[in-house]
C-alpha cells in the first residue's frame, strides 16, 4: 500500500500489507512517489 496517511493508509498493516508513505502533496506536486516508493520496497531497480 503507497499512501500519504500513516493513520488512515497504514492500517493495511493490520492485514499483512507493507505501507509505504509519500508525502501528503497533490498528485502533480510528487509525480514519482508511487515510482519512489516501489524502488524502495525493492520491486523496481
Amino acid at each position: 500500500m503507497v499512501g500519504d496517511s500513516a493513520e488512515a493508509d497504514g492500517a493495511s498493516r493490520a492485514v499483512g500489507c507493507g505501507f509505504a508513505q509519500v508525502e501528503p502533496l497533490p498528485v502533480e506536486a510528487r509525480p514519482s512517489g508511487l515510482l519512489d516508493a516501489v524502488r524502495a520496497a525493492g520491486v523496481l531497480s
